[in-house]
């Protein structure tokens, strides 16, 4: 069994640099996540809500 697969490394690549991101300026996260949510919300409307809920269930 690999222990570092291509699905890892991509993942890690992603999650990595908002870890490091939380733990430096946890504000600035929280401000632009926020934005990013609010924007996602306006622009896409019911289809971000159907989505988000898709996901969940």
């Amino acid at each position: 069994m690999k222990v570092m697969t291509p699905v890892l490394k991509v993942s890690l690549l992603i999650i990595c640099p908002f870890l490091v991101w939380g733990a430096v300026s946890p504000d600035d996260l929280a401000l632009a996540t926020s934005s990013i949510q609010r924007f996602l919300q306006q622009s896409l409307g019911w289809f971000y809500l159907l989505s988000v809920s898709g996901l969940l269930l």
